[in-house]
């Protein structure tokens, strides 16, 4: 729209211009004037001249006053043309950079490929030499494990020949007196050995784990237990208490805990609050009281144990013949030795529970090996489900121990 006024606003003006000029022109040729001396006719034709130039500069004004880009064109085209040759040189610059940048980018991507590469080889070649690894130490493990296993049947072995020997020797002696039981003995005999394996087995077990074991105590196990006299002296009682640490500390010492730099040393108090509070309880009562050093956290070997300590009154803790626990056992859920253990760990957590005193294995009750031996001789004679029941042989006090446990079997 813009262009169309434009040349309509040109063709006018340059129309008007063009009639003015042949107005002027036929003027002077009918009143045959002169300009500069010049004939008529040579006057009109400079007239015509004149008008057709004046109507060029006319265009040029207008398009100049009406348009900035013939303005810009007329005046500045030399800026322009230099900034564009200045642009295209740029241009050509930038090109230029652009294509090495860009064959940069391609070598470095090559480089980065490369690496990426000889990364994943270094990679594979470390998880095979983990994996390498990892079959020596399962190798290691299977034979220090076959080793020990090895050791542990030398032993069992030499054991087992001296009481074949025993055995033998007492056989012989009685061979003539024992014809007419030879079946049941033998039998009974079978028995007693496959119990004293299971036994043998289940405290070496518990050895070996409290040796290789990586935690020396668990929280709220008891470390130590002792029977103290109630309403001695507080300084009496507070040398009592010392001396029962040195016993705790020495047994710490044993599991395997200590204190860094201090190799004697295995223990830490919670607070000397704690401890005075303690002998002050002792020294204000009366009769007897069973004192335990619980461990108060978990504790790895080779790291101090924090104990605190647990008063209990001198109490009837079980009257003579009282049921402590029972279970139905059954050969079918497995070996009778390992359930009829089961239920006396019971038992002597249940003790424990009632402030039972304990030995310096953490244990409480105690039942003869004859009365355990007869009670799994009778079960497995049997051949099904029986309930073995522990009782108590006679009323006992947390503070006298030990928890003596008498064995009963009946039908279910």
């Amino acid at each position: 729209m813009y262009g169309v006024m434009l040349i309509v606003i040109l063709a006018i003006t340059g129309g008007v211009i063009a009639y003015l000029g042949d107005r002027i022109g036929m003027k002077i040729g009918r009143k045959r004037l002169t300009l500069f001396g010049l004939r008529p006719k040579h006057t009109s034709i400079l007239i015509t001249i004149l008008t057709g130039v004046f109507i060029a500069t006319a265009t040029l004004v207008v398009l100049t006053f009406v348009s900035e880009d013939v303005r810009t064109a007329l005046f500045h085209m030399k800026e322009i043309q230099e900034a564009l040759a200045t642009s295209e040189v740029r241009y050509q610059e930038s090109q230029r950079q652009f294509l090495e940048q860009q064959a940069r980018a391609d070598e470095l991507a090559q480089e980065i490929a490369s690496m990426a590469d000889e990364l994943n080889l270094m990679m594979t070649q470390r998880d095979e030499a983990q994996a390498e690894l990892e079959e020596a130490r399962a190798e290691k493990e299977r034979v220090v494990a076959e080793y020990l296993k090895a050791e542990q049947e030398l032993e069992f072995a030499q054991s087992r020949v001296e009481n074949l020997k025993e055995i033998s020797a007492k056989i012989q002696d009685r061979v003539d007196e024992l014809e007419a039981t030879e079946a049941n003995l033998n039998e009974k005999i079978v028995l007693l050995w496959e119990a004293y394996q299971k036994l043998d087995e289940t405290y070496q077990k518990q050895t070996e784990r409290m040796r290789f074991g990586n935690v020396a105590y668990r929280a709220g196990e008891i470390i130590l237990a002792a029977v103290f006299n109630g309403g001695n002296p507080l300084a009496q009682t507070e040398s009592d208490l010392l001396e029962f640490l040195m016993l705790v500390n020495r047994t710490a010492l044993e599991r395997g805990a200590k204190i860094q730099g201090k190799p004697n040393y295995a223990l830490q108090m919670i607070s000397q609050e704690h401890f005075d509070k303690t002998a002050e309880i002792l020294a204000a009562g009366e009769g007897k009281y069973v004192v335990r050093a619980i461990s108060s956290g978990n504790t790895l070997l080779g790291e101090p144990v924090v104990v605190h300590f647990e008063v209990i009154p001198d109490k009837l803790v079980f009257k003579a013949g009282e049921v402590i626990a029972s279970e139905v056992i059954d050969v079918r859920q497995g070996p009778i030795e390992d359930q009829i253990l089961q239920m006396l760990r019971r038992v002597n957590e249940i003790a424990i529970e009632r402030g039972m005193i304990t030995d310096p294995d953490g244990l409480v009750g105690q039942t003869s090996g004859q009365d355990f031996l007869e009670t799994v001789t009778k079960v497995k004679l049997e051949k099904k489900p029986l309930r073995v029941i522990a009782k108590a042989a006679e009323d006992t006090y947390a503070a006298v121990g030990p928890l003596k446990i008498t064995l009963l079997v009946e039908e279910p």
